[in-house]
């Protein structure tokens, strides 16, 4: 509304470039999360599965024999980028911090992300 009356053209055109390159280049790095059968995203759940098992054995296990599987639920944190979970204000934060990590940052770091949510309230899942 009225704030943007206070920039100049030029500072908002200049605004729109810098915005247009940052979802560019998050996409360039995710191109295979939103094609035909999402390998990037499946990828993801599957990292994501093999890592809690590693550092949070009794949560996999938990899970495991109450039938959850983790494309349940993790298939939305992938596909949506925990933008359905969190406000926007903290996702905006989170995919700066991933854009910051470089190559590999929303298909590595991501994984770590929702690893740690899931070992924060493991005890509360159990």
């Amino acid at each position: 509304g009225d704030i943007l009356r206070d920039f100049p053209m030029q500072v908002l055109l200049d605004a729109e470039a810098d915005c247009y390159w940052c979802l560019t280049n998050l996409l360039a790095g995710i191109q295979d999360h939103y094609t035909s059968d999402q390998p990037g995203v499946q990828r993801m759940v599957m990292r994501l599965e093999e890592l809690v098992m590693r550092i949070d054995a009794g949560l996999a296990g938990h899970l495991q024999k109450c039938g959850v599987e983790f494309m349940q639920f993790a298939f939305r944190w992938m596909n949506c980028l925990l933008l359905r979970e969190f406000e926007l204000r903290c996702v905006v934060r989170l995919w700066d911090t991933y854009l910051s990590e470089g190559d590999g940052g929303f298909e590595g770091f991501h994984v770590y992300v929702c690893a740690a949510f899931l070992c924060q309230f493991s005890e509360e899942l159990k």
